[in-house]
């Protein structure tokens, strides 16, 4: 949903399928089903039952079917609508169609549960922190308001050439791979080995904290694309316009620097510093200035000791969910090549 009307040109069940965009790039899943009152630009094709065909069977199928042969375009993928027209789709009777819908909206049920079940581990650090520490704009507890560039500083990146990239070596930071807390490695550049030693200063390390300094907010997720470098992102260096923080320890802990730009507060002053233009950027600097609270570092030490406890539920969790969901593409898999019924 990318914003809303006052009209409408639906109002029935339809299948809206993605037309273009990057998403088509990487194949992902781009079929949905709305069943309300919608308006649907021209950036998505519409599809609608004849007789004896289950919609949600058919979306189910999309998203599961390889179909990058019927993608043109690279940069920005595209599925025409007589590329649409040419896919060929098993259709069972209406019966087994209706028993792998079933099958397949119950598993996706248990997912979606486990999903929440993450959310909430989210949203319990948000409440503890608010609860231990209040914001800068209330200082319920009244403690020190600093600038944050003071505790901890914002080393940007280096502008390494992408002639310089090779098939297999020392993975790159780069804007695509900050996700929301983790980095993503769907699509990966490498550097030769030895630029680990050549570009040391800018070597990451586990613990670190990196925020994209283009494009810096995810706005469906409502977050700042800010993450921790984890075990499996090492060894890896810091590209142009990907920021680490150096955090003073001795002042800053750094679980309690996060949570900081985690807030609403801080998504909104990136905002604001970044701009409306197509290319957002914000420096260094602007970040430097944002204004944090200097809490008791005991404090934030048991707030650390607390994030330390629910991410390891949340990884349990998420370990759980990676299995419910190769357990998904199997019995998806099984359901059309005809090996479920």
């Amino acid at each position: 949903i990318v914003d809303y009307v006052d009209e409408y040109i639906f109002d029935k069940e339809i299948l809206c399928i993605a037309e273009d965009g990057s998403d088509w790039s990487f194949n992902k899943k781009c079929s949905y089903i709305m069943n309300e009152k919608c308006w649907v630009n021209n950036h998505a094709h519409v599809v609608t039952a004849k007789s004896g065909i289950i919609l949600k069977y058919l979306s189910y199928y999309l998203n599961y079917a390889d179909l990058s042969s019927k993608i043109t375009g690279t940069t920005r993928g595209k599925l025409t609508k007589s590329a649409l027209n040419s896919i060929e789709v098993p259709i069972p009777s209406y019966k087994i169609q209706q028993s792998i819908v079933q099958i397949l909206d119950k598993n996706k049920e248990i997912i979606e549960k486990r999903n929440e079940q993450i959310q909430i581990c989210d949203e319990l650090i948000k409440s503890q922190f608010i609860e231990m520490f209040g914001s800068v704009k209330d200082n319920k507890f009244g403690y020190k308001i600093v600038r944050l560039g003071d505790y901890a500083k914002l080393q940007g990146g280096y502008a390494f050439k992408s002639k310089d990239f090779v098939e297999e070596g020392t993975k790159l930071v780069q804007i695509s791979n900050v996700n929301k807390d983790t980095l993503d490695w769907e699509t990966i550049n490498c550097l030769p080995e030895e630029y680990l030693d050549k570009y040391n200063g800018f070597s990451l390390k586990v613990g670190d904290i990196v925020l994209a300094m283009t494009r810096p907010v995810i706005k469906s997720l409502d977050a700042v694309k800010i993450a921790y470098v984890g075990e499996k992102d090492v060894p890896s260096l810091l590209n142009q316009r990907v920021g680490r923080f150096v955090v003073n320890n001795e002042c800053i802990d750094s679980a309690y620097l996060m949570e900081c730009c985690r807030t609403r507060d801080f998504r909104e002053y990136v905002e604001r510093m970044s701009g409306n233009s197509l290319q957002p950027n914000v420096s260094s600097k602007q970040v430097e200035e944002y204004s944090i609270l200097l809490p008791p570092l005991e404090l934030q030490n048991q707030f650390a000791q607390f994030v330390q406890q629910v991410d390891k539920l949340k990884f349990e969790m998420e370990q759980s969910l990676v299995e419910l969901e190769n357990n998904f593409n199997s019995l998806m898999q099984r359901a059309f090549k005809g090996e479920l019924f």
